[in-house]
């Protein structure tokens, strides 16, 4: 800041105070838009394998819109790169001129000393200085300036991320990709709140409409892959102890709490070193860049390294099946088709002394720690991810129920409550193809249970 403190003091030895916190301002407007265009500019020539020259003199919104998914996330990473480096210039200019103010008032910086000798005004006395009128009346604009200016500076960002987020389609992005695009957002979200206390309006309306329609799309093909597995489903037990708990599957480990502690004591050293308070500015103030992947993957590490420590505790007390992947989300793939589907399952659930748990029950279970990720990230549309939840267990419940609980003859359920019948018939209402709509069914699947395409649901 040694050469900001040198143009500012230029500028008061002028008397041009004001005009230049004006050019300042002007000169942040500038920087964004000229850096926020050269990355967007770079990564749309990788997409579309065009010369600089050829999109030169297309317009922001557009060049947005030229970039494939194959480079929206580094491209969106850079982005946050660059646009957090101009934040953190503005909170530098903010904590300069906060400092000089003080140091001011007390009379005890060389800058002040500066002004003296340049001001005949200012009268030469032990006691405190007293600013003339001028002084403080342009304190105060600056002060007006910078207030007014960093909303500008954060409104100015979100203005120019809006466009690149909404220019291409997301709703293909597999779930570990589009988390990272949320976790990247919020990120930039929390930053830009931290420095200008005003909430992200626009940038949260734009992940609205971007995370609605992803997981509209998400949530129909995860209905449809429960749906499968249920049909192919052997029935039987995983052999865990009564040492395992969901937090030892990955879906789940962002509700750790040895994880909170750890990722407390992190933020903690790194204040130490960075300066004062717990912010992104404290921590990130003089070196590094909360969007590099180092700096971001820190928390992961400290996840990962909390997880291994706990499952080397009892490795052989967690069962390989707790390690695997059910359904490949990619690819789709079901395990092996059982012989028969009934109750040769759970043949040996007296010598289970862990929770009872199938394939399908796991694969649920992760498909939760999916969905809570996503409610934690989207907070807009946080009760529609929580409703799809609910979906995915209604449909488990329905499936388990006709396997294992209703007549095969006339469909009858076995001395259930009535509470829980109806709750059956409203699941059978909202979520299942009633029979004489059901086509091809297969032969080892209760009839009738298919569940309905998004836009059939009540």
């Amino acid at each position: 800041m040694h050469h900001y403190e040198s143009v500012q003091t230029a500028y008061r030895l002028l008397g041009k105070t004001q005009t230049a916190m004006d050019q300042l301002h002007m000169h942040f407007t500038t920087a964004i838009h000229s850096t926020s265009r050269r990355v967007v500019l770079q990564y749309a020539e990788k997409s579309v394998r065009h010369t600089a020259d050829g999109l030169q003199r297309t317009p922001y919104v557009d060049l947005c819109k030229k970039l494939d998914s194959e480079h929206f996330l580094p491209g969106l990473v850079d982005l946050c790169k660059s646009l957090w480096e101009i934040m953190r210039s503005y909170y530098h200019v903010l904590c300069w001129h906060e400092q000089f103010d003080k140091t001011a008032e007390d009379g005890g910086s060389a800058s002040t000393e500066k002004l003296d000798e340049a001001d005949d005004n200012w009268a030469e006395t032990d006691a405190p200085l007293s600013l003339p009128k001028e002084t403080s009346f342009n304190r105060q604009y600056i002060k007006k300036k910078l207030e007014h200016g960093v909303k500008r500076v954060w409104l100015d960002v979100q203005q120019r991320v809006k466009p690149y987020l909404l220019g291409t389609n997301l709703s293909q992005f597999h779930i570990d990709n589009f988390l990272h695009v949320l976790h990247t957002l919020d990120r930039l979200m929390s930053i830009g709140e931290e420095l200008s206390g005003s909430e992200s309006k626009d940038l949260q309306d734009s992940i609205r409409m971007q995370s609605s329609n992803y997981f509209q799309n998400y949530h129909r093909a995860r209905l449809g892959e429960l749906r499968m597995f249920l049909e192919n489903e052997g029935w039987e037990a995983c052999p865990v102890r009564a040492t395992f708990s969901i937090f030892q599957l990955h879906e789940f480990r962002f509700l750790r709490p040895a994880v909170d502690n750890r990722v407390s004591q992190l933020i903690g050293s790194a204040t130490a070193t960075g300066g004062s308070g717990t912010g992104w500015f404290a921590r990130f103030s003089l070196h590094g860049n909360p969007f590099d992947e180092t700096s971001a993957e820190d928390e992961e590490e400290i996840m990962t390294e909390e997880m291994e420590k706990e499952v080397d505790k009892d490795e052989d007390d967690v069962a390989d099946e707790l390690k695997q992947e059910y359904v490949d989300e990619e690819t789709g793939e079901a395990p092996r088709r059982a012989s028969a589907h009934k109750v040769r399952a759970i043949r040996q659930a007296s010598e289970v002394s862990g929770p009872i748990l199938t394939n399908s029950t796991l694969m649920i279970v992760r498909y939760f720690g999916k969905y809570m990720q996503m409610m934690n990230l989207l907070k807009p549309i946080a009760f529609d991810v929580m409703q799809s939840m609910s979906q995915l267990f209604d449909f488990y419940l329905y499936t388990i129920n006709a396997f294992f609980a209703r007549d095969k003859d006339d469909g009858s359920h076995f001395g259930l409550s009535s509470k829980m019948t109806a709750t059956l018939d409203r699941i059978a209402a909202n979520l299942i193809i009633p029979l004489t709509e059901s086509s091809a069914l297969s032969p080892t699947s209760p009839d009738g249970v298919r569940v309905k395409e998004e836009e059939e649901f009540d």
